[in-house]
Order: C-alpha cells, then sequence, then structure tokens
C-alpha cells in the first residue's frame, strides 16, 4: 500500500464518513491483504469492516473462491473500498459489475487505481494483459481471448446503475 493510496482514503472518508448517519455501517474492502498497510486501520472503528482477497494473508476475512463474485446479498452494502487491486484484475469490469451488485443503491465505492509509474510484478492485471498481448504477430493472446469472451458474457448481463440492475437498453 503505498501512503498516497492510504492518505487519499483517509481524505474519502473525512469527506463522505458522515453521509452514513446509521449506527451499522457495513464496509467491504476487495484486494484487503495487507501488503505494507491496510485500508481497515482509515475505517471508522464502528463501522463493520470485511476484507475480502482471493487468496489468504493478513487482513483477509474472507478467501474468494472465483474472484469475480462477491459471495454476499444484493444491496447489502454500505461502501466498497479498493485500492491498487483493479489493475491486477484481468476482467475488472466484471469486478465492477459485482461490486454495483453488493452496493446500497445510496452506496459508495471508493476506488483508487495506480495510473502513474513502475508495473507492478504482483500476479495478474495489466502486466500479465500487456505480456499476453505481444505473443506474436497474427496470434491472438490469451488475455484477448479473455476480454472477448467476457464481452459477449457482459452484452447479455442486464445494465447495473446505482447498485440496481435494469434492462439493456
Amino acid at each position: 500500500m503505498h501512503p498516497t493510496a492510504m492518505r487519499n482514503c483517509q481524505y474519502f472518508f473525512d469527506s463522505y464518513a458522515g453521509s452514513f448517519p446509521q449506527e451499522q455501517v457495513r464496509v467491504i474492502e476487495i484486494g484487503a491483504q495487507d501488503v505494507n498497510g491496510s485500508l481497515r486501520t482509515v475505517t471508522p472503528g464502528h463501522y463493520d469492516y470485511l476484507g475480502i482477497d482471493f487468496v489468504a494473508g493478513n487482513g483477509v476475512d474472507l478467501v474468494l473462491e472465483d474472484p469475480y463474485v462477491l459471495p454476499l446479498p444484493d444491496d447489502g452494502v454500505d461502501i466498497v473500498l479498493s485500492s491498487s487491486c483493479f489493475e491486477h484484475s484481468e476482467m475488472f469490469w466484471i469486478s465492477f459489475l459485482e461490486i454495483m451488485r453488493v452496493l446500497k443503491p445510496h452506496g459508495l465505492f471508493y476506488l483508487n487505481a495506480p495510473s502513474n509509474g513502475p508495473f507492478s510484478s504482483l500476479p495478474g492485471g495489466l502486466l500479465a494483459i500487456l505480456s499476453r498481448q505481444r505473443e506474436g504477430p497474427g496470434q491472438l493472446g490469451e488475455a484477448q481471448r479473455h476480454q472477448g469472451e467476457a464481452a459477449g458474457i457482459l452484452h447479455q448481463l442486464p445494465a447495473v446503475r446505482h447498485g440496481r440492475a435494469g434492462p439493456v437498453e
């Protein structure tokens, strides 16, 4: 966790924590493994926090069987946090749709993803996509095949707006 990522999430809570007057605020963090820090430390202590990741580790309360499926009910989460995680997801748009499904209609999604600097050496994501797309002239890289499959799946899913599914327009 970069110090700026931690500071930005603290600014998020400083700005928006007052939007949730109820006593029980449900927060989940996607990519919660504590690598040089955790957003759990800047989440208000009275919030109900659940750290989610696809591998076990320090700060992880729930290990996902499928990184693209959150085993949570629809409209059950007030705040979803994700910092330095989406760039490791080969199909982040599916993760986004899943987050919208579990987020309450007036919930908040805090997303922080690096946009400048060196590529990460951690598994998956942009580095993996870029390396697979360079498989050679005329060859369809594995990531491109996945993207095509995902585009077909996304076309079949209902549109998601403000945490609620609706018809595809």
